[in-house]
């Protein structure tokens, strides 16, 4: 998602606000590591949000007053809440 007029190339867009992205066994290392690093170094960013594909687990990264808060949900019933987006929904509903 993202809150400017577009510009550039259709497939590739600049200043994002906020990214989701279903991590594959094979993709989680470096979702987790290099590409979570360079996308929070965007300053346009308020949140990350990494989804793992085969188990019950979300990492939230929001951007808060110039920092950078981390929340890991495992459980079921936790609550995933994206405020920029204003939705708030256990995990169970993402996974069904």
């Amino acid at each position: 998602m993202r809150c400017d007029t577009e510009r550039g190339a259709p497939y590739f867009k600049t200043d994002p606000v906020m990214i989701a992205e279903v991590l594959s066994p094979g993709t989680q290392r470096y979702g987790r590591g290099d590409k979570r690093l360079a996308y929070l170094s965007l300053p346009t960013l308020r949140e990350y949000v990494l989804i793992a594909q085969d188990r019950i687990q979300v990492h939230d990264y929001r951007r808060l007053d110039g920092q950078v808060n981390a929340e890991c949900l495992r459980m079921a019933d936790d609550l995933l809440r994206l405020d920029f987006i204003d939705i708030t929904m256990p995990l169970t509903q993402l996974y069904e």
